[in-house]
């Protein structure tokens, strides 16, 4: 029997999904013309459509989808790919390691928990970091993972988080919730930790005041602007590293 990747399957659909609707909604920003693909021609990241201007790629937007938002409105960001704990923490099981965490909610915790031989995916630094942000399908219920139910479940909504608000949290939360995967219990056998964080998504698009889109009128009426906005904001940052990156470059070369 051939193996199939279900898992591949529904991204690629959700995927196809959000490049149609960035394209039919969110592409009247009259500063920057763009359209967004499919992330294909970059063998470096993966993340999901490229926002494309004027032939180049300006930015990069993962796509997502969640279940069960209703009853935890929580979203999960890949934090650690791969670890291994330090000798102070060598001989603590995942639970305790959880429990620790549990007590001790910050990043510097976890740094000196773990050494850390790489970063999850939204974190890895390149030398053209092109990161915009997530985008979510949400469904409030629990659903079956393939592909025909998930086509056949309406969709509760939609949202929107920018990178910049979760390297915010990663930093600065002091009540950041990171969990290490718990290998055993899913059958893998991998000699090395890997971890992530949660967020609580509903208190977050509150904090930031991020707009929730309610239905496809909501996202039609809404998402240029959120875009819009992020894209300006992504862009100005990236210039400024730019210059400081210069600015350094030059100082070394002087020295």
């Amino acid at each position: 029997m051939a193996y199939v990747d279900f898992k591949k399957d529904i991204n690629d659909y959700f995927e196809n999904l959000a490049v149609t609707y960035f394209n039919n909604y969110a592409n009247n920003n009259q500063k920057y013309s763009y359209k967004l693909n499919n992330n294909k021609f970059s063998k470096d990241t993966d993340i999901d459509i490229a926002l494309i201007s004027n032939g180049y790629k300006i930015s990069e937007i993962d796509v997502q989808y969640t279940t069960n938002f209703s009853k935890y409105g929580d979203v999960r960001i890949d934090l650690m790919s791969c670890g291994y704990l330090k000798q102070n923490f060598s001989k603590m099981n995942v639970k305790s390691l959880n429990n620790f965490l549990y007590y001790n909610k910050n990043i510097e915790t976890f740094k000196d928990m773990f050494s850390i031989k790489k970063v999850g995916k939204y974190f890895q630094k390149s030398e053209n970091n092109l990161f915009n942000g997530v985008f979510y399908f949400v469904f409030d219920d629990n659903v079956q993972k393939d592909l025909n139910t998930i086509k056949a479940t309406n969709v509760n909504g939609f949202f929107f988080i920018p990178y910049r608000i979760i390297l915010e949290e990663v930093r600065n939360n002091n009540n950041l919730i990171i969990k290490v995967n718990d290998k055993k219990a899913n059958n893998l056998n991998d000699d090395f930790h890997s971890a992530f964080i949660c967020l609580n998504a509903k208190k977050l698009l509150d904090k930031y005041e991020l707009p929730f889109f309610n239905n496809l009128n909501d996202l039609e009426l809404k998402l240029n602007d959120v875009i819009k906005s992020e894209t300006e904001l992504f862009l100005i940052e990236k210039s400024k590293k730019e210059k400081e990156e210069k600015q350094s470059n030059s100082k070394s070369m002087k020295q």
